[in-house]
């Protein structure tokens, strides 16, 4: 029996064509989102003058920045300034969190209390990026130095950084311990209560309340309340809410007590996991779970109440698909839009696809004006007017859904009605009646497709070097620093990492670099480009998959590779002329 090939037969396309047309108000189509993700930076500014001594004599107020640090999702960066006399400590927002704590951990209250210096330093730590950008400043109130001089100087300096960063948009959040008239005529307080971001505690005991509400209400971090009561049970049992723990990159379990925590213990499975403990606060912080049970064993002082939080983090990207609902010319042109959040490691995983999101409504903002979506399978649906093109700009509030999505910001969604609707079908049919005729054509007299041609090489050189700095191996070991000298072996065909990286004698491979290409390009820049699943940052800007950037003499490119686990740091650099040979 001859066997009819439909896709061949330009009669068969005719129709598939006419019934494309006939039925436009079905017409949908879905797109990537290619904005970046949102950054957030924090400064920690703790005054640790010798008046603290008096007010936080346990050294509460930096176990409550520790407790904000190790909670706050992984799009946000920490640095910290400590002051006294003048400023003691300044670690950059690139710190990892672990030195961070560290330093909160080695504090010691010595010396007078130069706020003046200290704000103005944490200001400069901000990088000129769109991050939100917010300094926490936790101390006793006062400002005071050796002479009324000097302490009137600090005053002012410190009024002045409080317009600066107004200015400069940067939220200043003023926790102070003590009752503030009890402090000296120069303080913090007159400037704080003038931006309206005062925290007041009578007490240091009362900072745990004052983390939280730095956490839920002023960083807006999504939470899942888990267990609270009397500390004199020593096991606590989390079940983590989602059917399907494979959508989970980061599982938090926040422990909070009113007395001194010891001894925690957790039982879990995960691919890796860390219990961080402080004073009054332990973090159990999970990577990839992959299971939903996980067991708190706990020591104490005895006593006081304890509050268990669930903090849940996902890392997404967001797909688009738009749905024309109605076609009549009396009813009012709408828009059916769906967001659908997919795992940055298998786009083919829905992570809202569970019973735990399912009928949730949750607050979306589309050019500006507030509506309400659904969750439905997967996808959060929600209409917009469609009477017109227009490109909608569109946040999500994933928050209220009880999770932290690390997502692209901003969305835009592509709503398209076009005019002369009749003039646009006639043209469409007469191009796909050529199409079918030219398919026809070549049907009657098959020609042979001849091949591809290869991909031209670059007109570019290269013109530099690679130095190659292993910062975290996969086995944990410590790799020298290597150099690749681009010059001296490639003219202008394309080179992967991976294979840099064996030439420089590595021992052992990296998941993804022999997925992440280099081509000399104009200027003398590296063109990088990101064939790999590898977080690669530039400058604190992703380079998504299948993209590219340029990079310039001295400049550093950070990767993350495919297991999560490995990191490396490269630095192209100029070569000497010595080195060309």
């Amino acid at each position: 029996m001859k066997q009819t090939n439909f896709i061949k037969n330009p009669a068969f396309l005719f129709l598939l064509l006419l019934v494309l047309i006939i039925a436009p108000g079905n017409a949908s189509h879905s797109v990537t989102a290619a904005e970046t993700v949102k950054r957030h930076e924090v400064v920690f500014l703790l005054d640790v003058s010798n008046s603290m001594n008096t007010t936080d004599a346990e050294k509460l107020a930096p176990d409550c920045l520790e407790e904000i640090l190790y909670v706050l999702p992984s799009n946000y960066s920490v640095g910290l300034v400590t002051y006294g006399s003048d400023v003691q400590t300044a670690m950059p927002l690139d710190a990892k969190r672990e030195q961070v704590g560290a330093a909160l951990r080695q504090v010691n209250y010595i010396g007078y209390t130069n706020a003046g210096a200290g704000l103005e330093r944490a200001l400069t730590l901000f990088k000129d990026s769109t991050a939100d950008k917010t300094v926490v400043l936790l101390s006793d109130g006062e400002i005071m130095l050796d002479n009324p001089a000097a302490t009137r100087a600090s005053e002012e300096q410190f009024n002045r950084a409080m317009q600066a960063a107004v200015q400069r948009g940067i939220r200043v959040y003023t926790v102070a311990i003590g009752d503030s008239g009890n402090v000296p005529q120069a303080n913090i307080y007159d400037s704080a209560n003038r931006q309206g971001m005062l925290f007041n505690v009578s007490d240091a005991a009362q900072l745990g309340d004052v983390a939280k509400k730095l956490l839920y209400k002023v960083f807006g971090i999504a939470k899942t309340a888990v267990s609270s009561g009397e500390l004199q049970n020593d096991t606590v049992h989390v079940r983590l809410p989602l059917a399907r723990s494979d959508s989970i990159h980061k599982a938090k379990i926040l422990l909070t007590s009113t007395v001194p925590l010891s001894n925690i213990g957790a039982s879990y499975t995960a691919q890796s996991g860390e219990t961080l403990n402080g004073k009054r606060f332990a973090v159990v912080n999970l990577q990839q779970p992959q299971s939903e049970a996980v067991q708190l064993h706990l020591g104490t002082a005895g006593g006081g109440n304890m509050q268990a939080d669930l903090i849940l983090e996902m890392n997404a990207l967001v797909q688009v698909e738009v749905k024309n609902t109605s076609s009549g010319l009396s009813e009012q042109k709408k828009a059916e839009v769906r967001l659908i959040p997919v795992s940055t490691v298998n786009q083919n995983l829905r992570l809202l696809h569970d019973p735990y999101f399912e009928g949730k409504s949750v607050r979306v903002t589309a050019n500006g004006q507030e509506i309400t979506g659904l969750v439905e399978k997967g996808t959060i649906l929600f209409f917009l007017p469609a009477d017109k093109s227009q490109s909608v700009a569109v946040k999500v509030r994933y928050q209220d859904l009880g999770i932290n999505l690390i997502a692209p910001d901003t969305t835009y969604v592509e709503i398209n009605r076009p005019e002369g609707y009749g003039k646009i079908i006639a043209s469409i049919t007469v191009s796909f009646l050529a199409i079918a005729v030219l398919v026809w054509w070549r049907m009657r007299k098959p020609e042979p497709v001849p091949p591809a041609p290869p991909p031209p090489a670059s007109r570019y050189e290269y013109a530099g070097k690679l130095k190659l700095y292993v910062t975290k191996a996969p086995d944990d070991s410590d790799v020298a620093p290597m150099e690749y000298n681009l010059y001296r072996h490639f003219r202008k065909e394309e080179i992967s990492l991976g294979t840099v990286l064996e030439n420089c004698g590595l021992p052992f491979n990296l998941a993804g670099a022999y997925k992440v290409f280099f081509s000399p390009g104009a200027n003398k820049a590296l063109v990088l480009t990101n064939k790999s699943d590898c977080t690669i940052l530039k400058n604190r800007d992703l380079l998504v998959k299948d993209h590219s950037c340029l990079v310039y003499f001295h400049e550093r490119i950070h990767i993350t590779f495919e297991d999560e686990k490995s990191e490396l740091i490269l630095e192209y650099k100029s070569v000497k002329p010595s080195e060309r040979h």
